[in-house]
């Protein structure tokens, strides 16, 4: 039952997000949890899997929310009334957050 809910809780989502590498080192923690019999490292292993988690969801929203605001600049720039729409070229680094 944990194998299941910690496969579908963690390791989905991180495939929706296309996010290999990411999948399989936090595959790599699951099965360090389902493996240890101790309670405390186990605690231990938990506490790790879940901070590795957040980091890595932050990254992604941080990656969309910077993609939406490029894609917005972009959008915006384009968006002439009184004439042809202009070429605009835009670093994707510009809208950054971090």
């Amino acid at each position: 039952l944990l194998q299941m809910a910690l496969q579908k809780w963690m390791l989905s989502r991180l495939t929706s997000w296309g996010a290999t590498s990411w999948m399989e080192v936090m595959g790599n923690r699951v099965q360090g949890i389902l493996a240890e019999d101790d309670k405390e490292r186990r605690s231990t292993l938990w506490n790790e899997a879940c901070s590795a988690f957040v980091r890595y969801e932050q990254m992604e929203l941080t990656s969309i929310l910077e993609m939406t605001l490029w894609k917005r600049t972009i959008t915006n720039s384009q968006q002439n009334k009184n004439g042809p729409k202009p070429m605009v070229l835009l670093d994707r680094g510009e809208s950054r957050c971090i």
